[in-house]
Formats: structure tokens, C-alpha cells, sequence
């Protein structure tokens, strides 16, 4: 059963892990971690619907959030944030929802991701007001639209030229010379190793480099207005 003692007596964290965001700390019980298959985690645990803020409990599914998780180790307190997402809250029908979040499987460690069913942990969500991403990309259909709108942008001149200077370290493009058939395909080739991907295909199972690939869109239209490259913040 999850202890609600305050912090003061129960021995745990102090609640207020976003000092300037008190209310959005709550109580909860760990309860799963999934691989979803998708390139991303769901760390469930269980609450009273009653102590989740209402900006969590009422938010949109895939709404990005600022997480911190605190839990009790052999080695003392541990407190990790992390950027997530919301996913579907469920009612138990004992009094209890499971809420859990998509986060990136190296962003919590080991000890938070993998405690044992029951260990109860104080959590904070946080609206993440500087992530601007459309994560409605992560459904499948919508998956299928950015692939297909890089297929169509490595057939254009345009955006070849810029990301054969902004996006090709490698100078694929710049190899294959005038031929518009090698182009598009060492376009094809530039794109997917910027995205960390080895076939076009895996835009449509891994929601991180369905994410990449969109950013790359993002990036080369405001070029369209802005000529200065912003970094895609991946490794060549």
C-alpha cells in the first residue's frame, strides 16, 4: 500500500523537487517498466487520482513534461528528472489510477526504471513549455507521412543542395555528381545516417528516429525563411 506519511516522517526526499512547482509533486507507487517497441519506455506507477495535479491529470495524451522521480536507495536518496510524455492514465477500481510516461530508455537509471513492483517513489511533472515537438508523429499513419514526405524532399534540388552543405559530412551527395538518380539516393543515404536509421523503414517503427527525421523537415523549412543552419544535435 503506498505510505503517505509526509516526507518529514517517512524518511523519504523532500517533495519539493521543482522548488518554484510544489504542487506538481505527488505520491506514487512503482508499478511497471515496458519496452512499448517504439524506441521509448513506459514507466507506470499507481496514485490517488485526487494528488495528481490537474495540468497532468487533464492534459492531452503525448503532452511533454519535465519529470522527476525520487526514490530511497541502499545509497541514499536518488533524484533523476528527465523530458517525458504523458500516456493514458487508467482507474485500478480500488481507489487508484496507473499513470505512466514514454521516456527514452537512458533516461533514468537502472535503479528508478527497475525498482521493484511496490517501491514508492515522489514524483514532480512539470509542463514542458520549451518542447515544441508535434508528438502526434509517433502514430503510426502519421509515421508513414514523414517518411514519405523525405522520400519527396531527396527527389528536389533544392533540398539537396542544403543538405549536401549543412547535413553530409560524409559528401555523398558532392560523390555523386550530376546524376539526379544518385543524388536522390545519396540524399536518401545522408538522411538516414543523420537520423541514425539503416533503411527509411525504421521511420515507421522507432519513434526517436521517426522524431530526428522530422526535425530535418523542420530545420530545411525555416531555412526556406532563415538562411542560418540550426544543428540537428546529432552525431555525424
Amino acid at each position: 500500500m503506498i505510505n503517505y506519511l509526509p516526507s518529514s516522517l517517512d524518511g523519504r526526499s523532500p517533495p519539493a523537487i521543482f522548488a518554484d512547482n510544489a504542487n506538481s509533486v505527488f505520491l506514487g507507487e512503482k508499478r511497471s517498466t515496458k519496452d512499448n517497441g517504439d524506441g521509448l519506455f513506459s514507466f507506470t506507477v499507481a496514485a490517488r487520482p485526487a494528488d495528481l495535479p490537474d495540468d497532468l491529470k487533464f492534459a492531452p495524451v503525448r503532452t511533454s513534461f519535465k519529470l522527476a522521480v525520487a526514490v530511497v536507495t541502499d545509497a541514499g536518496p536518488l533524484i533523476e528528472t528527465t523530458k517525458a510524455q504523458r500516456l493514458p492514465i487508467s482507474d485500478l477500481g480500488n481507489g487508484l489510477v496507473t499513470l505512466a510516461f514514454a521516456v527514452l530508455p537512458n533516461s533514468l537509471s537502472s535503479n528508478i526504471l527497475y525498482a521493484k513492483r511496490g517501491t514508492q517513489v515522489r514524483m514532480s511533472a512539470h509542463p514542458d513549455l520549451t518542447d515544441h515537438v508535434d508528438h502526434a508523429g509517433y502514430a503510426p499513419e502519421q509515421r508513414r507521412k514523414t517518411m514519405q514526405r523525405i522520400v519527396l524532399l531527396c527527389k528536389e534540388n533544392e533540398f539537396r543542395e542544403w543538405l549536401s552543405k549543412h547535413h553530409d559530412p560524409a559528401g555523398l551527395i558532392h560523390m555523386a555528381g550530376g546524376s539526379p538518380d544518385l543524388a536522390e539516393q545519396a540524399s536518401a543515404e545522408a538522411v538516414l545516417r543523420r537520423i541514425g536509421a539503416h533503411s527509411r523503414a525504421e521511420i515507421l517503427r522507432n519513434a526517436i528516429v521517426c522524431e530526428r527525421a522530422e526535425l530535418i523537415i523542420r530545420l530545411w523549412r525555416e531555412t526556406r525563411f532563415d538562411p542560418i543552419p540550426i544543428s540537428l544535435g546529432i552525431a555525424a
